[in-house]
């Protein structure tokens, strides 16, 4: 009994040394598991909005051990309330006296439980461990959750977590191209097409009037009769030589008189689109190809300086880019509406069996929009429509299955590939077809992943390449097969590897004409792939200009809000008014809860005094009087 009090009482007297020695070797090995961790090795928790149920995620799976490698490692849930941040209640919010935590503690989680629950998602290689409920007493959109990891047993490590949306390109614009026939003369080819007639007006140095020779073709087009100009875009340029000022009223000036000669045609109604300003596009463009290339690392004014110094030097450029270009778009005119469905049919089979494709490719065009749009239906036409597999038909067949991968490119996928390979057969050469079958084989491998697949994608582009093929449709081509090649790297875990194709992307999506909502896009998709800084760049260059799209603001607001030093900047400010002035709605509800059906980022946001000094001040009465949350 004695020696059995003795060694009680020593292990008594070891175990709060010992106990304190585990956590320490555990939280060290913490601390340099997540010093070298890849940046995308993460896990989150959220609520399952079916379940209520709290999830916990690890990815990638293999990270479980890492995170939780004793039995005494765990979670430990924090539920933070937004009436934590009311603006009645000024001050922001601190860490409890109680802990380092901010709202309410739920039980523990330690490993053991966590290793019985987890389950795999093998689509995205990740771990999704359920919790439990979320208590009933908390509404789902008025909370944050919050935690810990736990370390031998000490709550360690504290996670806020926060709302970026991202988005993994699926496809980045690929949509197959339909084949139109070189475009005759035929004002029918034109207008029954709904196409624009497009051209393209040269000046002279610092005139404002057009060669009327060249006016003379639109306007003996518009002298005909039976059809109404439904608008009218007229882009006005002049060269980047002499004067900014005077160029601004030079290409004002061409703006209005060809406005002028065509103000006689406009009809109550019509749109009009006018744009002008100096023509700096296009003299990159011809600049790459001439011997001063050097200049493309000066600054616009140092460019102006040189060209001014000696105009002569680059006037056979300057002369390329006074320019004004016309596009006239008509009404229809001739019209099918009065056809039955059937009778527009039969009339397309006659049209093909005598050969008059110009027009068997306008009614082709008429039919197509018709079942897009659910008036004509597919199984009608397959039952009505037999065209004759020759080759003077293939585009005709290719037409129509564009139209199908319109509708939906997953149902009709197996159909759509055998048969864009069955007319290879017939015209193994034909740029179009291979093209659209390489971006059909690009979307459908997201749905399944085919490796003969992606390298016949990789054969096809260097082939369109070679025949000199549509330049824009072969660089998106080679932009989405870096997007799969990465997405398929990411899932299996090679982070390297993935990276390794989204800096192709990054460096490449230069080469690309690139709009406001293709930046966006591609910053979402850098997101998805934590390359924040990546997707920031991306939308710098756009943020401070004038005409900067709501969407791409805001975008960049919701990168960079959760970084105090970028919030204490003075110029964030500026753009979070500009914000404001352009959507205050969506302004305010950046400081929803992540959970919240109208998702903001967090309202843990308003820990910022600046930050909750503007939303108190533009949102607090503004959500009141107008009960825009309810």
């Amino acid at each position: 009994m004695k020696y059995t009090l003795l060694i009680i009482a020593f292990l008594l007297g070891i175990h709060p040394s010992f106990s304190q020695k585990k956590t320490n070797q555990s939280i060290t090995e913490f601390d340099q598991f997540f010093k070298t961790k890849d940046r995308r090795v993460r896990t989150y928790l959220e609520v399952n909005k079916l379940t209520n149920q709290i999830e916990l995620s690890i990815f990638p799976k293999d990270a479980f051990d890492d995170f939780f490698k004793y039995s005494d490692d765990g979670i430990s849930i924090d539920v933070v309330q937004k009436k934590q941040y009311t603006c009645d209640q000024f001050d922001v919010v601190k860490l409890s006296r109680r802990g380092r935590y901010r709202g309410i503690l739920l039980k523990k989680v330690y490993r053991d439980y966590l290793v019985r629950a987890r389950k795999v998602d093998n689509r995205s290689n990740k771990y999704i461990i359920p919790l439990g409920e979320l208590p009933k007493k908390y509404e789902l959109k008025d909370i944050e959750l919050n935690y810990f990891i736990i370390r031998g047993g000490v709550d360690y490590y504290y996670r806020s977590t926060y709302h970026i949306p991202g988005k993994k390109l699926p496809a980045y614009d690929l949509p197959l191209i339909y084949f139109s026939p070189p475009k005759s003369n035929s004002i029918l080819h034109q207008s029954i097409n709904k196409d624009e007639i497009e051209y393209t007006l040269h000046y002279k140095i610092n005139e404002t009037n057009f060669d009327s020779l060249e006016f003379q073709k639109l306007y003996d087009y518009l002298h005909l009769s039976d059809y109404k100009i439904t608008s009218f875009y007229i882009k006005a340029f002049s060269s980047i030589d002499g004067d900014k000022e005077k160029n601004t009223s030079l290409s004002y000036l061409r703006a209005q008189n060809i406005i002028n000669e065509l103000s006689p045609f406009m009809t109550n109604g019509v749109q009009s689109i006018i744009e002008t300003g100096e023509n700096w596009k296009q003299f990159f463009e011809d600049i790459q190809k001439a011997d001063d290339k050097g200049l493309l690392l000066k600054s616009r004014d140092a460019i102006r300086k040189e060209v001014n110094k000696n105009p002569d030097r680059f006037e056979q450029l300057l002369s390329q880019q006074r320019i004004a270009t016309i596009k006239v778009r008509l009404e229809k005119l001739v019209s099918y509406e009065s056809l039955e469905e059937d009778q527009t049919y039969e009339l397309f089979g006659q049209l093909v069996s005598k050969e008059n494709y110009e027009e068997a490719y306008l009614l082709q065009s008429f039919i197509i929009d018709k079942v897009k749009n659910g008036i004509y239906s597919t199984e009608n036409l397959e039952e009505k429509v037999q065209l004759p597999k020759v080759k003077d038909n293939i585009m005709l067949h290719q037409n129509f299955l564009v139209m199908y991968d319109d509708i939906s490119t997953y149902y009709y996928k197996d159909e759509l590939i055998d048969s864009y390979r069955e007319m290879l057969q017939l015209a193994p050469e034909n740029p179009t077809l291979i093209y659209n079958l390489s971006a059909l084989l690009a979307k459908c491998i997201f749905y399944k992943w085919d490796n003969r697949s992606i390298k016949e994608v990789e054969d096809n582009i260097t082939y369109l390449k070679a025949r000199n093929f549509n330049k824009i449709l072969v660089d998106k081509l080679i932009l989405n097969r870096w997007l799969i090649l990465s997405r398929a790297a990411y899932k299996k875990g090679d982070f390297k590897k993935s990276d390794h194709y989204n800096q192709k992307v990054y460096s490449y999506y230069r080469n690309l004409d690139f709009d406001q909502e293709d930046k966006v896009r591609l910053a979402q998709h850098f997101v998805e792939y934590s390359l924040k800084d990546w997707a920031k760049e991306v939308l710098m260059d756009g943020i401070l200009a004038a005409d900067v799209s709501e969407k791409l603001l805001y975008y960049y607001i919701n990168l960079t809000i959760i970084d105090d030093d970028q919030v204490d900047r003075m110029i964030y400010t500026d753009l979070l008014k500009k914000a404001i002035k352009m959507n205050r709605l969506r302004f305010c509800v950046l400081f929803n809860s992540y959970n919240d059906l109208q998702e903001g980022i967090t309202f843990q946001l308003l820990d910022h005094p600046k930050l909750k000094s503007l939303y108190c001040e533009e949102c607090f009465d503004y959500i009141q009087e107008h009960d825009v949350f309810n």
